[in-house]
Parts: C-alpha cells; sequence; structure tokens
C-alpha cells in the first residue's frame, strides 16, 4: 500500500498571489505523523465507476491503485458494462484491460483546439474567474488521508453543488500549493476545495478555491467556508458546517486514514478499467 515518496512540486505561483490564505501544510495543532493515525481499513465502497477527469477523482481514488479488493473491482466493472448482471465472461474481459497500454488502444488525440484548461498559463474564462492549470503529471503525491462520511439534509451550498444526502469526504494534503483539500463526493458529483486556514479544533475552507478538472478555479465572490470540527484527542473529524449553518455530524465509524501514496494516474485508470490517457504518460 505504502509507496516511496516522490519531490513534491515546487509552489507555482510563490504564493504572492493577492488576496490568498495562509497556506499550511496541515493545522497548526493537528500531528502530521503518519503514527498518529489509526490503521487503514477498507476504503469507501465504489458503488459508481470513476471516470478520473478531475484532479479531485485523482485524489480521492489514489489509494485504490493498490487495493486489495476484489469486490470493487468486479462492482466498478460490471458498472462500466452498463449491466450488473452480465456474465462472468464479459467481467473477465473487463478485468483483462488492467494493464493493457497498447497503442492501439490509446484514444486519438487533436492538435487543432488546444485545451487551454491544460496550459501552463494562467487565464480568466468567460465568467470572470481566474484559473490556474495544474501541472499534468504522470504521477501525483498524495498525503494524510482522513475519509470520512456524514448525511446533510436541506443544505442549499450542498444542493447547488452536489446534492443533499449521504455524503462521502475526504480531507488530503495535496502537492499542488502545499494545501490541504477536502474533497465532497456524492455519487458521481464532486466539489473539492482549499484551506483557507485552521487551529482552535477545526479546519476552515473556502469555496472560492475550487477544483474544476485539472485547475485550481478561484472566483472571489464564491467566498464561503466550510468548517470541519475536529477531535481534540485523536484529531478525527467530528462534524462540518457550511457558511454558519448548523452543523452535521460525521459518522465516527466511517473514518478511514491513509498515511501517503505517490499514484500513476493511468494506472489508477487501468484499475478501473479505464483506458491509459495519454497526457499522463
Amino acid at each position: 500500500m505504502k509507496h516511496k515518496v516522490q519531490l513534491l512540486l515546487p509552489l507555482i505561483f510563490g504564493l504572492s498571489l493577492p488576496a490568498c490564505s495562509t497556506f499550511f501544510s496541515i493545522a497548526p495543532d493537528a500531528p502530521h505523523n503518519s503514527s498518529a493515525f489509526k490503521s487503514a481499513k477498507d476504503y469507501p465502497v465504489v458503488k459508481q465507476a470513476p471516470r478520473l477527469e478531475s484532479f479531485s477523482e485523482v485524489a480521492y481514488y489514489a489509494p485504490y491503485a493498490n487495493a486489495n479488493n476484489d469486490d470493487v473491482l468486479v462492482k466498478a466493472k460490471q458498472m462500466l458494462l452498463d449491466d450488473a448482471a452480465e456474465s462472468s465472461v464479459k467481467v473477465s474481459e473487463a478485468t483483462s484491460m488492467i494493464g493493457e497500454y497498447s497503442e492501439a488502444s490509446r484514444p486519438e488525440t487533436s492538435e487543432e483546439e488546444p485545451d487551454l484548461s491544460y496550459s501552463n498559463t494562467d487565464y480568466y474564462d468567460e465568467q470572470g474567474r481566474l484559473h490556474y492549470p495544474i501541472e499534468i503529471k504522470p504521477t501525483y503525491t498524495f498525503s494524510d488521508f482522513v475519509y470520512f462520511d456524514f448525511t446533510s439534509e436541506e443544505c442549499d451550498f450542498l444542493e447547488a453543488n452536489i446534492g443533499n444526502g449521504l455524503i462521502h469526504g475526504l480531507m488530503v494534503q495535496t502537492e499542488i500549493y502545499g494545501e490541504l483539500m477536502i474533497v465532497l463526493k456524492n455519487e458521481d458529483r464532486y466539489f473539492s476545495c482549499f484551506l483557507n486556514g485552521g487551529g482552535g479544533g477545526r479546519y476552515s475552507f473556502s469555496a472560492h478555491k475550487f477544483i474544476e478538472g485539472f485547475d485550481l478555479v478561484k472566483d472571489f465572490d464564491l467566498k464561503f467556508p466550510i468548517d470541519v470540527a475536529i477531535d481534540g484527542d485523536n484529531y478525527d473529524p467530528v462534524s462540518i458546517a457550511f457558511g454558519g449553518q448548523p452543523a452535521f455530524s460525521i459518522d465516527q465509524e466511517s473514518i478511514t486514514r491513509e498515511a501517503y501514496i505517490t499514484v500513476s494516474v493511468n494506472e489508477l485508470r487501468a484499475h478501473f478499467g479505464l483506458e491509459p490517457d495519454p497526457r499522463f504518460e
């Protein structure tokens, strides 16, 4: 499960952007030592195969690349086949996709219309939002994984972004700008943003620094706080609140941790039966 950590990315912007938050490797009063973490158990069950079209998905599923959980793999592949009742022959065919990286299997790409979201140049979109493209690399390193679940009701912020209901959450340290990120997942919908501050038994994330595809997007009209209360004894997340509204309790039995992992994006794609993406070679 554990991989040797590769060198982290240098800070691309020099951290001198206006109105940026203070950057933390982790909240000041939380331990960064993996020895303080609980032993990892099964990661959240995959009920819908990921598409891995965003940095949020890569972060969320990074430890799954080495998870020895055949049930997860079979369920994911059956969903890719669009029929959970398909014969074992077809499931076997899907399984054979793992590790297949032949030139013939790679999707064709077009150079006529370059995708600005994967360039190395900051840019403003038509809505006036500032995009910072995340460097496209074969591997990414993540650390201090904390998975957790909670159930939300009548939360306007969640309803507008991923919907209410059973939410799978993840807090994880990224090599991108050296920030802690929160990922909120409801079925195949994701919302993730970065830390805005910490201390006093809580992490405070802000929706104005969020992930869209492989871009970090800044929209200063979305300075909406997401606060996670932390248990001072074992540093488990206890509750999560949106915009100062009543907090939702986090299911303590759902908490799962992983120390760190360097993941190959295409190996992760292969794990879920997806063809390799030539951008990540």
